[in-house]
């Protein structure tokens, strides 16, 4: 949208709230150029809220974060350095169902 619809830069800088969920995916598949490109039309870090979440926090999510939250941002790490990763933490499984079962099982599944 950036380069295609007319002004929509323009719209961008009245944006109050950022939020990147799962920064360190955004990057591994390839946005970092676009993320960069749109905080350069967003307003000063200082003047807007930013929420940047991440299961990982390499040195690419930390320069984003350098670049996208307020100066003296804090990190909030969920998990501690001696326990385990989090998606060790979490049990996974699948079931292979028909396309007629999917909503009933997701249900199922949700209670």
């Amino acid at each position: 949208h950036l380069s295609n619809t007319p002004g929509f830069e323009n719209r961008l800088s009245s944006v109050r709230v950022l939020i990147l969920d799962e920064a360190d995916q955004l990057l591994d598949m390839g946005f970092r150029k676009t993320i960069l490109n749109i905080l350069k039309f967003l307003p000063p870090a200082d003047t807007r809220q930013a929420l940047l979440f991440s299961a990982t926090f390499p040195a690419q999510v930390s320069e984003i974060a350098g670049l996208a939250l307020s100066s003296g941002y804090q990190i909030i790490n969920t998990v501690k350095p001696e326990d385990e990763s989090t998606p060790e933490q979490i049990q996974q499984f699948y079931a292979l169902v028909s396309t007629e079962e999917i909503t009933k099982r997701l249900w199922q599944a949700l209670q």
